[in-house]
């Protein structure tokens, strides 16, 4: 990849993406009976990779507490849980109509 800064070779050839329809019955006739398969090159999937695991480091610092579904460890149904539990505990307060709209 040094060559790239260096020399300011154009990267016409890495932003290329293939896309194979792969028939998903015997007969296929419809847009519906077929699977897409993206090929992509391979230097596009390292740099892909490489910015992934660079942000993995910074996501924790970067994501707040209430948005549980993008870290590690967090299960996405947190949030769904803690908005039920907040409901119910508006209903049982008989002021769950005006105060429900707020969640």
């Amino acid at each position: 990849m040094p060559w790239v800064l260096n020399d300011g070779h154009p990267l016409d050839n890495i932003n290329g993406t293939l896309v194979a329809l792969i028939p998903k019955t015997k007969r296929a006739t419809r847009v519906f009976d077929f699977r897409s398969i993206s090929l992509c090159n391979v230097v596009y999937k390292i740099v892909a990779k490489t910015i992934a695991n660079r942000l993995k480091v910074v996501l924790g610092d970067v994501i707040s507490e209430s948005q549980s579904a993008l870290i590690p460890g967090r299960l996405i149904l947190v949030g769904v849980i803690v908005g039920f539990e907040c409901m119910h505990a508006l209903q049982m307060r008989k002021k769950g109509e005006r105060l429900g709209l707020w969640l």
